[in-house]
């Protein structure tokens, strides 16, 4: 169900990232100060929707098997050893019905 037209998970936390750190970042000296208000109102929003602690997780592993997001420059030390630890030390492992489904696909 994903495509170019719809957006996939993965692409919330890359999407955060810029609007925190370049949109709705504050710049005191040229914004009007109806706009320094709404742009700490959205932060304010956005960081209200995803504190959950499990969804920043989910976000970090969406974009760590996506193949568009392979430097991930979004992501701090603490989130990158997490990662490490939980998706890319998986050991690959062979059941007896892999291959089983493996020695059948050699016979046809």
């Amino acid at each position: 169900m994903s495509a170019q037209r719809y957006v996939t998970v993965s692409a919330i936390k890359p999407l955060l990232h810029h609007l925190y750190n370049d949109v709705l970042k504050s710049d005191t000296k040229s914004e009007s100060s109806a706009l320094q208000f709404m742009k700490k109102e959205m932060t304010l929003n956005l960081k209200s929707r995803y504190q959950s602690s499990r969804v920043p997780q989910l976000l970090d592993v969406a974009c760590s098997v996506d193949p568009r997001f392979k430097l991930m420059p979004f992501l701090n030390k603490k989130e990158i050893a997490y990662l490490a630890r939980r998706v890319l030390c998986t050991p690959a492992t062979s059941t007896p019905s892999e291959r089983l489904f493996s020695t059948a696909g050699d016979m046809c």
